[in-house]
């Protein structure tokens, strides 16, 4: 059924080799068509789809037609080097858990909550997206995978201007994203709002094909099939407003408020077959449930500004406050059936009540001193305060009046305090030299009680984050960057929550209380030439990786996903992105990566020793039809990876676009059919001691978009700060389930 490690590196290095020869003819066409280009200036407006800086990587959205219609989190799974899984967990560059910021604040979300957040944000909305695979000391430590940082569009003209988007689309059933920006700029006053509302309707499918064999003999007991429909409606409405005022020439003071309102209802259908090990039906049982659920936060922010007479010296300090409240109700119908579908035994009821609020205080102050001689200087510090209070009540009927499920039900409260300080030092030391060290200093209180029992625990820890970057310029067309860092991701706070979360009778995920960080350490080479081809190996080692991990009850057949320190990673990859005109009417951006990953440890009192080849590449085509017309053919394609004790199987998709200017170039017309073969599936494959599992899911993903956009700003461009203090504890809320 799954093809041998052997066969799948050879078709690997075969696959890996065509895109080399594929990048080598790129090269050469566009050494050649530069002698063409230096006799005659082509000037046009739009910006690049991917643009690359020495310290990081930038995707213009609106460079895109096929972003028509989408919402960031899709946007974000279509970007080189990331990839989402069936979750909406992000992976950058084949390593989870990077860090994601909005406008440089960070969510506080978990997984499943920052999908929620970022699958309700109109792609419309978004000005780019950059990358930071090694970001320097004076972000927070969190994200091994780096930083991906989501800019939204700010106006930045004096007067009165804005833009307004509608737009709608299909899959299976329909859903529309539509955003309103406004500014107002005039003398010291600059004033922005923007609301956006977006509406969603999917159906997608699940399949888990599960055995539980012998520990001794790994000889079949049973097997189940289980298949699940998902069908999901949801809306969020979205308002952000702020103020920026100049007291003086060399003072600016800004506040800002972020609101987010996010109803949702789902019904799902599933049904197991349990299968003897002759593979005949011993019984059958259907789970139905329905939830109905909301996700509010608000998020306010003051900042403060101040330069002085020497250039590049300022001072800047923020204070965030971020309130989350999410409740959610289910209720599940289990019923029992024969081969013959006779009733075994009485049908049961379980609803679910899971209230959760999340309250972050976070105050930041940064300072820059340059020097004589190019050398800078940057310090700074950071404290933030967390409280997550978490109820899971259970009843045995179905509504709240009914016998409470003692068993079940749970009281969990985490608190959390971070206090960092950091430094940094960049000196160039002439046109082919320039250095950058750094160093951040965390210190880290937890506590977390769960009131039902009693049980409590407190941590406190002390670490250091190095950073070093090294560039050294060879010529006008190369350049070669090596650096270095160390990084943290603390377990997210619904991780650490021992409550259970069912999908059906016989599965659940739970929480793991005694999670420990994981760190990392990771180094790279990176080689620029004439800023359209990158070129980057890097290698990192993780210890006590936080994987999912799967275990099953054999007395009971039920199986449960489980947060652990399983293991140690060993992670190499090489890189190269190309971004280039191969003529004038013909616009390539293109990456592609090799990965190696191995992970090595202990699990379940076993040995863990796992490793997975992985090829990725994304290769987007723009065609300049004619002035204004903009066609677009794109996609991606990975061999799959190593996800903790999970392999997943190779997956890839199709996307096409078109963009025409409108009304004097202040309207835009984009046209997106997304995954148009719908080839998108997540497949993958566990195998460890008596864990046998395979799973199959099937998105809603092929989806045919039209938006409008209307542009009414005018006047004078002019900068305006965007400030933010959070950087990590808004990436690591799981305030749902």
């Amino acid at each position: 059924m799954f093809e041998s490690q052997a066969q799948t590196s050879f078709a690997n290095m075969k696959i890996t080799t065509t895109v080399l020869f594929l990048f080598l003819f790129l090269f050469v066409s566009a050494q050649k068509s530069d002698t063409v280009r230096l006799k005659q200036v082509v000037v046009t407006g739009r910006a690049p789809l991917i643009e690359q800086k020495l310290d990081k990587t930038i995707i213009h959205v609106d460079a895109s037609p096929t972003n028509a219609g989408l919402n960031a989190l899709d946007i974000l799974g279509r970007s080189p080097g990331i990839l989402l899984d069936k979750d909406g967990n992000i992976s950058l560059n084949g390593k989870s858990s990077p860090l994601v910021l909005i406008d440089g604040k960070p969510t506080y979300l978990g997984a499943a909550d920052l999908a929620t957040l970022l699958s309700g944000i109109p792609g419309s909305n978004l000005d780019a997206v950059e990358i930071m695979t090694n970001p320097p000391a004076r972000y927070d430590a969190a994200g091994k995978a780096g930083v991906i940082n989501i800019r939204t569009k700010k106006l930045r003209q004096q007067g009165m201007n804005g833009s307004l988007t509608v737009g709608g689309g299909m899959g299976i059933h329909p859903r529309s994203t539509n955003s309103l920006n406004f500014n107002y700029h005039e003398g010291k006053v600059n004033f922005f709002a923007n609301y956006s509302y977006s509406y969603i309707d999917r159906k997608s499918e699940f399949h888990l094909f599960r055995n539980i064999r012998n520990q001794q003999t790994q000889a079949i007991l049973q097997s189940f099939e289980q298949t699940t429909l998902f069908h999901p409606t949801l809306q969020t409405h979205t308002v952000k407003t702020g103020l920026d005022f100049d007291i003086s020439k060399k003072t600016t003071v800004g506040f800002g408020v972020t609101g987010l309102i996010h109803p949702a209802r789902e019904t799902n259908e599933d049904t197991t077959f349990i299968l003897s090990p002759a593979r005949k039906v011993d019984s059958i049982t259907v789970s139905n449930s329905r939830e109905k659920s909301h996700f509010n936060n608000v998020a306010a922010n003051v900042n403060l500004r101040q330069t002085f007479s020497r250039p590049g010296q300022e001072l800047t300090a923020d204070a965030d406050y971020l309130h989350y409240y999410s409740g959610n109700d289910q209720l599940f119908d289990n019923f029992f059936f024969d081969p013959k579908l006779n009733t075994m035994h009485p049908a049961t009821n379980l609803f679910v009540h899971l209230p959760a609020k999340i309250d972050v205080y976070s105050g930041k102050i940064d300072y820059v001193h340059p020097f004589a001689h190019r050398l800078r200087m940057e310090v700074g510090g950071k404290a933030s305060w967390v409280k997550a209070d978490n109820t899971a009540d259970y009843f045995d009927g179905v509504d709240v009046d009914a016998p409470v499920n003692s068993g079940l039900t749970n009281h969990f409260i985490y608190k959390e305090q971070i206090q960092a300080g950091y430094a940094n030092l960049n000196k160039e030391f002439s046109r082919k030299w320039t250095a950058q060290a750094g160093l951040r200093v965390e210190h880290t209180h937890t506590e977390g009680i769960q009131l039902v029992n009693n049980q409590d625990f407190k941590r406190n820890y002390t670490q250091a984050f190095p950073t070093a970057f090294i560039q050294y310029k060879l010529n006008k067309s190369n350049q070669f960057v090596l650096d270095y860092g160390r990084r943290i991701d603390r377990p997210s706070y619904q991780d650490m929550n021992p409550f259970l979360y069912f999908l059906d009778v016989y599965t659940y995920t739970a929480g793991n209380p005694d999670l420990r960080p994981q760190l990392s350490n990771t180094i790279e080479l990176k080689h620029t030439y004439k800023d359209f081809l990158v070129s980057t190996v890097s290698y990192s080692r993780t210890t006590d990786i936080i994987n999912n991990v799967i275990n099953q009850v054999d007395s009971t057949k039920v199986a449960y996903l489980l947060p652990a320190n399983v293991a140690k990673a060993t992670y190499y990859s090489a890189n190269i992105s190309f971004n280039r005109s191969v003529t004038r009417w013909w616009k390539v951006s293109a990456y592609v990566q090799e990965s190696y990953n191995h992970l090595k440890g202990t699990l379940n009192n076993a040995g863990l020793d796992l490793d997975k080849y992985t090829f990725y590449a994304n290769i987007n085509n723009q065609f300049e039809v004619r002035k204004g017309l903009v066609l677009e053919l794109g996609g991606f394609y990975s061999t799959g990876g190593l996800d903790g004790t999970r392999i997943s199987r190779p997956m890839g998709t199709l996307n096409f676009g078109a963009s025409q200017q409108v009304l004097d170039k202040k309207g835009t017309v984009r046209l997106s059919v997304t995954d148009f073969a719908n080839i998108l599936n997540y497949d993958g494959v566990v195998r460890f001691q008596n864990s046998d599992q395979m799973t199959r899911y099937k998105p809603d993903t092929r989806v045919v978009s039209l938006s409008f956009t209307y542009r009414f700003n005018k006047g004078k461009i002019v900068k305006r700060q965007v400030r933010s203090g959070i950087e990590e504890e808004q990436g690591r809320i799981k305030s749902g389930n």
